[in-house]
């Protein structure tokens, strides 16, 4: 998997990277708040919490 990012970021073309496994869930938000965090701080790297929830919705 490492190489396969390491190939993706290489050819990205935009401003940032964000990296999501296929498994993830990820808020409808999500871009739109770190983005704005990146801007707001002029951040090369912007770090955020995750939550673990299972399939039932339960979160851990």
């Amino acid at each position: 998997m490492a190489k396969t990012r390491q190939i993706a970021a290489a050819q990205a073309r935009g401003e940032y990277v964000l990296c999501i496994d296929s498994d993830d869930y990820v808020a409808s938000d999500l871009i739109d708040k770190v983005s704005r965090a990146a801007e707001a701080d002029n951040a090369d790297v912007v770090i955020f919490g995750a939550k673990c929830i299972e399939a039932d919705g339960r979160e851990l």
